[in-house]
């Protein structure tokens, strides 16, 4: 699978503008799968993203992320 990562710069930019109170979905890659998660990103750091949704909690490295959306 070749997906394509989301830049350092961008990132960034998403991450410090998403509302942190409202759900969003993230993919990931993960080996040849793509993962999806969905829930409320509670903190990120220099190298992971923390999401919790109603199925648990999920620790994503960032250099994995694909896709972060959120509903409006």
């Amino acid at each position: 699978m070749t997906e394509e990562k989301i830049s350092d710069h961008m990132l960034s930019l998403i991450l410090s503008t998403i509302d942190r109170k409202e759900d969003c979905k993230i993919v990931w890659g993960e080996g040849d799968k793509e993962k999806v998660g969905r829930g409320r990103i509670i903190a990120d750091d220099e190298n992971f993203v923390f999401l919790v949704g109603e199925r648990g909690k999920v620790i994503v490295n960032k250099t994995h992320l694909i896709a972060i959306k959120q509903a409006e």
